[in-house]
């Protein structure tokens, strides 16, 4: 949607200018997980954070992982999960029971 583009633009610009902070892609990362698109523009923010030496919050990443598994992609859940953990990371409860359900519906 517009609003979606209009966002992308302005958090481009910004990266461009190098004003962002870590908190300001980690909300990036959570409005693309909450529009429900595909993971991909989340996935690609979290490499820029990496790219910058900024390391994403769990809440970011539960995100992620959260909307990986709406979209029917639980194995790139399960590795979100993994890339958390490695980070020092806990992923919630719920992150956890979402793949569990995912797995066991699916076969996943």
């Amino acid at each position: 949607s517009g609003d979606v583009e209009l966002a992308t633009r302005i958090a481009s610009q910004a990266c461009d200018l190098a004003l962002p902070s870590s908190s300001f892609y980690d909300r990036v990362v959570q409005a693309h997980c909450n529009l429900d698109e595909s993971p991909t523009r989340a996935t690609e923010v979290l490499a820029l954070m990496k790219d910058k030496n900024m390391i994403p919050s769990v809440e970011s990443w539960s995100a992620l992982a959260l909307t990986q598994i709406r979209q029917g992609q639980g194995r790139d859940a399960v590795e979100t999960c993994r890339r958390m953990r490695q980070l020092g990371f806990k992923p919630s409860r719920l992150v956890y029971n979402s793949i569990l359900a995912f797995s066991f519906e699916f076969g996943d």
